[in-house]
């Protein structure tokens, strides 16, 4: 997910998604697996010339971390994996989570969070693979949930296709 993108709109809905879960299934834990890549800090135009965001403003608004305050709130253990996640060594990242996620003993619901969702055959950064998601899977412990973040495609039957590559992966 890059950072670029946190605290928006769909956080609300997927967040607010998570703790129904959590509460619905008396789940000790929600772990988000951020994918976390940088994204590009934006500007200030004033008239005059261009200037940075100031860094504590940006931390302040995007600071993936700040979700661990909710499990406060909702009486939850929140975990953020927020290791970079570089693309080109996907595999490393994949066994860092994989042990991350085996050190939370607790009941839980993990979330895979990419840019934009699970891999379409060819697959760049912004994308979950199913390895990823069959690594995870194999971790878990009975009564656990595992969540994917999807985003809309253009495509009619995204939803379809999502699921077929969801489920079509940890059936084998």
């Amino acid at each position: 997910m890059r950072d670029t993108w946190y605290a928006d709109q769909r956080d609300l809905v997927k967040w607010g998604t998570l703790v129904h879960i959590a509460d619905r299934h008396s789940l000790a834990a929600i772990v988000q697996v951020a994918y976390l890549r940088s994204g590009m800090r934006g500007i200030l135009l004033n008239g005059e010339c261009e200037v940075p965001i100031p860094p504590a403003v940006w931390s302040f608004f995007r600071e993936v971390n700040a979700v661990r305050r909710l499990g406060d709130f909702v009486h939850r253990q929140v975990v953020v994996i927020d290791t970079p996640f570089i693309p080109q060594r996907r595999r490393q990242y994949r066994q860092a989570v994989v042990e991350s996620v085996r050190n939370v003993a607790s009941s839980k619901i993990v979330l895979l969070y990419p840019d934009t969702g699970i891999a379409p055959a060819k697959f760049s950064g912004k994308h979950v693979t199913s390895e990823d998601i069959e690594a995870v899977w194999e971790v878990l412990q009975s009564g656990d949930w595992l969540a994917v973040y999807q985003h809309q495609s253009r495509s009619k039957m995204w939803k379809h296709d999502a699921r077929a590559r969801f489920v079509g992966r940890l059936r084998q």
